[in-house]
């Protein structure tokens, strides 16, 4: 089998940093997987969010490569962030913990 090349970042192509493009493709993976689960919105705790990416769920949010537990992410948002309205809001609010 022919080895495969590396994934690119999607928005890299558009000449997008690829610090922001690793982001870019972290929120789309997000909302892909709230789509995909069918989570109904509003979202008004961390409990409840935790319930859709249960702890030990993994993504990609940095250009190290580095995998980061999003358990952890949700961990930190404030009561005062919730209720969540829409899936990229929850995307937004998980990439502001991302490093660049």
């Amino acid at each position: 089998m022919a080895e495969q090349p590396p994934k690119k970042p999607i928005f890299e192509d558009y000449g997008i940093d690829p610090a922001i493009s690793e982001i870019q493709n972290f929120k789309a993976e997000i909302v892909f997987e709230l789509k995909k689960a069918e989570v109904p919105f509003p979202i008004t705790s961390r409990e409840q969010l935790m319930t859709v990416f249960p702890k030990g769920w993994s993504m990609q949010c940095s250009m190290k490569g580095q995998k980061v537990e999003l358990n952890a992410y949700i961990s930190k948002m404030k009561a005062d962030e919730f209720p969540i309205r829409t899936a990229g809001d929850v995307a937004d609010k998980l990439a502001s913990f991302c490093t660049m």
